[in-house]
This record gives structure tokens, C-alpha cells and sequence, in this order.
């Protein structure tokens, strides 16, 4: 390990001494911004499989970043993309098999870590893709951190009472919350209607203690009304 650090210095010396400029080294050096992709585009109209399936791809790339990714039930791989800039305004474009379904911009960070969620209704419309910044609270060690992420989109309209948090709308995250698990290792949490306290369902995922997550909450499957809630651990928890 202590070969390759002088190696790296070595390089960034001999970049400095034939012409390159600090930006250039900066450049070199600056940290990618880590994507976990989230595929919660649901099809009740005409359900099937396929329509849903997108790729994901960024004006910095011709080649997808993410490719053929179906609805999103379980933690995603991450995958890093280099900025030009310690903050950078990135194009992307989500298309399935048949068209374009969405095309947006999104504010990332050079070294900061992502959970995006594509979230919407192939029919009903309403697509968005969200960017949520991930971070890791100080936690007990015998608790999990949790957020809650509101990508239901048959609730849209309907804010969610879960944990501490008393009124999560749509497209939004919570705070992060220290909790207790199961024995089992699940994360259980009650959601309820946040207008008037009216229960909505009791739902859970597989976690692990002392690690840090961001909890989707939204559609059991693409064609699925029920709620589910799908858990994405934090880089670095």
C-alpha cells in the first residue's frame, strides 16, 4: 500500500513538472459522486415486466450508467461517475425499450454518495428522479440509522406518519432516526396517514445492526398496490 502511495504522488510530481496546471491535478484527484439506483416506476394499466425496465443515461456518457434495470426490490451495486467540478449540474435522460420517459437534470457532489430513486406511473405519469443525498448519523451499536423515502405513487397525495416522522410527502426523505430491530434482523415500522392517524400498513426489511439505511417506502412490485419498504445501506455504514 505504501508503494502505491508514492507511485500516486510520483504522478501528480511528474504532471506538475511537464506542464499540468493545478486544475488538471485537481481534476485527477477529485473523488467520483456513487449512485444507487432505484427503479420504483410502477404499470397498473398494462402490466408487464418489460415496460418497466429502463436504462439510465448521463450527458457525460453515451453508454448507460445503469442498463436494463427492473423494479427495484432489494439493495442495488453503485456505480461512480467523475465530475468536471466539485459540484456539477448532470443531464439524464430514463428510457425504457419503446421511448424516452423522462429527461431531467440533477445537482451532484464530487465525493458525496447518492440514493436515486426513479419513482412515478408509466400511465398515470408524474416521473420524477431524485436525488437523495446519503449520510451516516451517529448511531448506537446495538441500533440501525433509518430514513424513510416516500416513492409510493398511488399515495402520492397522502403523507406518511412512520417513526418520528410525522408528515412525509411524496418524492421526499425524513431525517435519519436511530431504531431498534427484530431479533430476526428486519426493520419493522407501522405507517400510518398522517392527516388523521389512520393506519396504512405495517412493513419491514432485512437490515443489519450498527449499519445506516435509506428505507424506500413504496409499491411491493411494479404492478402491486400493496406497500412494501425496500432498505439501501449507506456507503461507508
Amino acid at each position: 500500500m505504501k508503494k502505491l502511495g508514492l507511485l500516486a504522488m510520483a504522478g501528480v510530481v511528474v504532471l506538475s513538472g511537464c506542464g499540468g496546471d493545478d486544475d488538471e491535478v485537481e481534476d485527477l484527484l477529485r473523488p467520483p459522486a456513487s449512485l444507487y439506483f432505484h427503479n420504483q416506476l410502477t404499470d397498473f394499466t398494462s402490466p408487464d415486466a418489460s415496460s418497466i425496465r429502463v436504462d439510465v443515461v448521463t450527458s457525460k456518457s453515451s453508454d448507460p450508467l445503469f442498463e436494463d434495470v427492473g423494479y427495484s426490490t432489494d439493495e442495488q451495486g453503485g456505480m461512480n461517475l467523475k465530475l468536471d467540478a466539485g459540484s456539477e449540474t448532470v443531464e439524464f435522460s430514463v428510457r425504457n425499450s419503446t421511448m424516452d420517459l423522462l429527461d431531467d437534470s440533477v445537482t451532484l457532489k464530487a465525493g458525496d454518495n447518492y440514493t436515486l430513486v426513479f419513482m412515478g406511473d408509466l400511465a398515470g405519469g408524474g416521473m420524477q428522479l431524485v436525488p437523495f443525498r446519503q449520510r451516516i448519523p451517529e448511531i448506537h451499536p446495538e441500533t440501525v440509522g433509518v430514513r424513510f423515502i416516500h416513492a409510493m405513487s398511488q399515495e402520492a397525495n397522502i403523507g406518511f406518519s412512520v417513526l418520528g416522522e410525522e408528515d412525509l410527502r411524496y418524492a421526499q426523505a425524513s431525517e435519519y432516526f436511530n431504531t431498534l430491530v427484530k431479533d430476526n434482523g428486519r426493520l419493522e415500522v407501522f405507517v400510518e396517514k398522517a392527516s388523521d392517524g389512520s393506519p396504512l400498513e405495517t412493513v419491514s426489511c432485512a437490515v443489519q445492526v450498527g449499519k445506516v439505511y435509506d428505507a424506500i417506502i413504496t409499491h411491493k412490485g411494479f404492478a402491486d398496490p400493496d406497500m412494501a419498504m425496500f432498505c439501501q445501506q449507506v456507503e461507508g455504514s
